[in-house]
């Protein structure tokens, strides 16, 4: 399977070079701003300095999150040109004319991304991530692999769609993540991308029946009713 280990995520980039989430969560403080009143301090602005080289390496939480958002609209934002969805079509049309940033040239960078927020620290952040496999799922799921003919392209990046299905069904995630892992599971197994691989089958079919044979009482206080009605159906299923 090619480039599943540059497409696994060693040292996330989302969750920031030192795991320090202090800055993550921090609101926008006016020192953010210079004072232009008053004679400035060789100490401050050496502080200063620093917290913000940090900042620039450290994403704070919202920023995150808008960031993500955006990338889960990015499909649907190419419109209905095929050569965005067709990997042969887009080296043609570069071939005979102009080159353009066709959006399945950036494939392999998407789905990379993707894996990143669907495994980050924060939990509330997954569900994005996961969403957007499943987007790509969605408009990627038909497409031929010209350098492999008879495969879809989408094959080649089953560990990364299984590893994301596989921390989103854990036992200790919440309803809306549970929710997000088990529509991409099922657009896994209906979709063809597994090409008739058995083994790999059973495996998302496990993820899948573990964590609802594990529910005894499904109840979330803090979300709204049908948060848990979309949880238990696949089990009553």
């Amino acid at each position: 399977m090619r480039d599943t280990e540059s497409n696994h995520v060693g040292s996330n980039s989302l969750s920031g070079p030192d795991n320090d989430s202090k800055l993550n969560y921090g609101e926008d403080d006016e020192d953010m701003v210079s004072n232009s009143k008053g004679t400035p301090d060789p100490g401050y602005e050496s502080e200063t300095s620093a917290v913000n080289h940090k900042r620039v390496k450290q994403l704070r939480y919202r920023t995150r999150v808008f960031a993500a958002e955006c990338l889960i609209r990015l499909p649907d934002a190419m419109g209905k040109n095929t050569a965005h969805f067709d990997l042969s079509l887009a080296r043609r049309q570069n071939n005979e004319q102009c080159n353009v940033d066709w959006l399945v040239l950036h494939l392999q960078e998407l789905i990379s991304l993707a894996y990143q927020i669907s495994t980050i620290q924060f939990e509330n952040m997954r569900p994005i991530g996961v969403r957007l496999l499943s987007t790509i799922v969605d408009k990627f799921e038909a497409v031929s692999d010209p350098e492999l003919p008879g495969h879809l392209l989408m094959e080649q990046y089953q560990a990364q769609l299984v590893s994301a299905v596989r921390t989103a069904l854990d036992i200790s995630s919440g309803p809306i993540l549970l929710e997000a892992g088990l529509q991409l599971a099922t657009k896994i197994m209906t979709s063809g991308i597994l090409g008739g691989d058995q083994v790999a089958v059973k495996r998302i079919f496990l993820l899948i029946s573990r964590p609802l044979d594990e529910f005894k009482d499904i109840y979330y206080p803090s979300f709204a009713e049908w948060v848990s009605c979309k949880v238990c159906l696949p089990k009553d299923y």
